[in-house]
Protein backbone atom coordinates (compact mmCIF):
# COMPACT_ATOMS: atom_id res chain seq x y z
CA UNK A 1 0.00 0.00 0.00
CA UNK A 2 2.72 2.58 0.84
CA UNK A 3 4.42 1.74 -2.71
CA UNK A 4 0.99 2.63 -4.35
CA UNK A 5 1.27 6.09 -2.75
CA UNK A 6 4.85 6.47 -3.55
CA UNK A 7 4.33 5.89 -7.14
CA UNK A 8 0.92 7.35 -7.39
CA UNK A 9 2.21 10.82 -7.43
CA UNK A 10 5.21 9.98 -9.81
CA UNK A 11 2.67 9.07 -12.56
CA UNK A 12 0.46 11.99 -12.48
CA UNK A 13 3.23 13.81 -12.85
CA UNK A 14 4.64 12.06 -15.91
CA UNK A 15 0.90 11.80 -17.34
CA UNK A 16 0.89 15.84 -16.96
CA UNK A 17 4.09 15.81 -19.68
CA UNK A 18 3.60 16.45 -23.16
CA UNK A 19 5.65 14.67 -26.04
CA UNK A 20 6.68 16.13 -29.24
CA UNK A 21 5.18 13.10 -30.98
CA UNK A 22 1.77 13.84 -29.72
CA UNK A 23 -1.00 13.90 -32.84
CA UNK A 24 -2.75 17.14 -32.85
CA UNK A 25 -6.24 17.46 -33.71
CA UNK A 26 -6.57 20.09 -36.20
CA UNK A 27 -9.88 19.78 -37.82
CA UNK A 28 -11.50 22.42 -36.35
CA UNK A 29 -8.57 24.79 -37.04
CA UNK A 30 -7.99 27.24 -39.60
CA UNK A 31 -4.48 28.61 -40.40
CA UNK A 32 -2.83 30.70 -42.62
CA UNK A 33 -1.79 29.00 -45.76
CA UNK A 34 1.69 28.70 -47.31
CA UNK A 35 3.33 31.55 -48.87
CA UNK A 36 2.73 30.40 -52.22
CA UNK A 37 1.63 33.40 -54.65
CA UNK A 38 2.96 37.10 -54.54
CA UNK A 39 0.72 39.32 -55.06
CA UNK A 40 1.53 43.12 -57.22
CA UNK A 41 -0.22 46.28 -58.06
CA UNK A 42 1.31 48.04 -60.81
CA UNK A 43 0.66 51.48 -60.87
CA UNK A 44 1.42 54.34 -63.35
CA UNK A 45 3.74 56.69 -61.76
CA UNK A 46 1.93 60.10 -63.13
CA UNK A 47 -1.82 59.41 -63.13
CA UNK A 48 -1.65 56.37 -60.12
CA UNK A 49 -3.89 53.77 -62.11
CA UNK A 50 -3.36 50.39 -62.00
CA UNK A 51 -1.58 49.69 -65.65
CA UNK A 52 -3.32 46.50 -66.24
CA UNK A 53 -6.94 48.08 -65.45
CA UNK A 54 -6.32 50.60 -67.51
CA UNK A 55 -4.73 48.83 -70.19
CA UNK A 56 -1.33 50.70 -70.15
CA UNK A 57 0.26 46.95 -70.33
CA UNK A 58 -1.01 43.37 -70.60
CA UNK A 59 0.40 40.63 -69.80
CA UNK A 60 2.84 40.76 -72.75
CA UNK A 61 4.55 43.36 -72.04
CA UNK A 62 6.40 41.65 -68.94
CA UNK A 63 9.11 39.33 -68.47
CA UNK A 64 10.40 37.70 -64.98
CA UNK A 65 13.91 36.17 -64.91
CA UNK A 66 15.23 33.99 -62.26
CA UNK A 67 14.01 30.87 -61.83
CA UNK A 68 12.73 28.36 -64.50
CA UNK A 69 10.09 27.57 -61.98
CA UNK A 70 8.79 30.71 -61.68
CA UNK A 71 5.81 31.86 -63.55
CA UNK A 72 2.95 34.92 -63.65
CA UNK A 73 -0.53 35.67 -64.29
CA UNK A 74 -2.59 38.89 -64.00
CA UNK A 75 -5.61 38.49 -62.12
CA UNK A 76 -8.56 40.25 -60.73
CA UNK A 77 -8.07 39.97 -57.07
CA UNK A 78 -9.67 42.00 -54.52
CA UNK A 79 -11.00 43.74 -57.11
CA UNK A 80 -7.78 44.97 -58.67
CA UNK A 81 -6.09 43.58 -61.42
CA UNK A 82 -2.77 42.09 -59.90
CA UNK A 83 0.14 40.58 -61.19
CA UNK A 84 0.65 37.32 -59.31
CA UNK A 85 3.79 35.76 -59.41
CA UNK A 86 4.52 32.22 -58.07
CA UNK A 87 7.21 29.77 -57.96
CA UNK A 88 6.89 26.06 -57.28
CA UNK A 89 10.87 26.01 -55.87
CA UNK A 90 9.60 28.18 -52.89
CA UNK A 91 11.07 27.21 -49.81
CA UNK A 92 13.34 28.89 -46.81
CA UNK A 93 15.72 31.50 -47.96
CA UNK A 94 16.54 34.28 -50.48
CA UNK A 95 15.12 34.69 -53.86
CA UNK A 96 15.80 36.98 -56.68
CA UNK A 97 14.06 38.06 -59.46
CA UNK A 98 13.87 40.55 -62.18
CA UNK A 99 11.00 41.80 -63.50
CA UNK A 100 10.27 43.54 -66.90
CA UNK A 101 7.64 46.30 -67.41
CA UNK A 102 7.70 47.57 -71.15
CA UNK A 103 10.70 48.71 -72.04
CA UNK A 104 11.57 50.76 -69.64
CA UNK A 105 11.22 49.45 -65.69
CA UNK A 106 13.23 46.82 -64.59
CA UNK A 107 13.06 45.62 -61.14
CA UNK A 108 14.89 43.84 -59.19
CA UNK A 109 12.50 41.80 -56.65
CA UNK A 110 14.43 39.89 -53.38
CA UNK A 111 12.36 37.62 -51.57
CA UNK A 112 13.30 36.31 -47.95
CA UNK A 113 10.99 33.34 -47.46
CA UNK A 114 11.23 31.39 -43.35
CA UNK A 115 8.92 28.96 -41.73
CA UNK A 116 6.97 29.86 -38.79
CA UNK A 117 8.50 26.71 -36.45
CA UNK A 118 6.64 26.01 -33.17
CA UNK A 119 4.57 22.59 -32.99
CA UNK A 120 0.69 22.44 -33.50
CA UNK A 121 -1.43 22.21 -35.87
CA UNK A 122 -0.07 25.97 -37.27
CA UNK A 123 3.34 25.41 -36.55
CA UNK A 124 6.13 25.23 -39.78
CA UNK A 125 4.72 27.07 -42.21
CA UNK A 126 6.14 29.01 -45.24
CA UNK A 127 5.99 33.03 -45.14
CA UNK A 128 7.54 36.21 -46.85
CA UNK A 129 9.87 37.38 -44.26
CA UNK A 130 10.90 40.71 -46.54
CA UNK A 131 10.41 41.33 -49.68
CA UNK A 132 12.91 44.25 -51.48
CA UNK A 133 11.82 45.99 -54.43
CA UNK A 134 15.32 47.83 -56.08
CA UNK A 135 16.74 47.48 -52.99
CA UNK A 136 13.30 49.09 -51.24
CA UNK A 137 11.83 47.53 -47.74
CA UNK A 138 8.09 46.83 -48.47
CA UNK A 139 5.51 47.05 -45.88
CA UNK A 140 3.71 43.78 -45.34
CA UNK A 141 -0.32 43.42 -45.03
CA UNK A 142 -1.08 41.19 -42.26
CA UNK A 143 -3.65 38.95 -44.60
CA UNK A 144 -2.95 38.82 -48.64
CA UNK A 145 0.04 40.58 -48.98
CA UNK A 146 -0.14 43.31 -51.99
CA UNK A 147 2.59 45.02 -52.64
CA UNK A 148 2.32 48.19 -54.96
CA UNK A 149 5.27 49.61 -57.14
CA UNK A 150 5.19 52.17 -59.70
CA UNK A 151 6.51 52.52 -62.80
CA UNK A 152 6.74 55.24 -65.94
Amino acid sequence: MVKAFFFLPIFVFLSMCESDDQDYDCSFVSCQANFNKLYIEVLDNDSGTNVFASAIYDKGDIALHGSETTTFEINNELDKQLLVISDSIWETGKFEYTLNIGETNALKLVLDLERSGGKGCCSNRLFLKTLNVDGNLNDMEATLPIFTIHVN
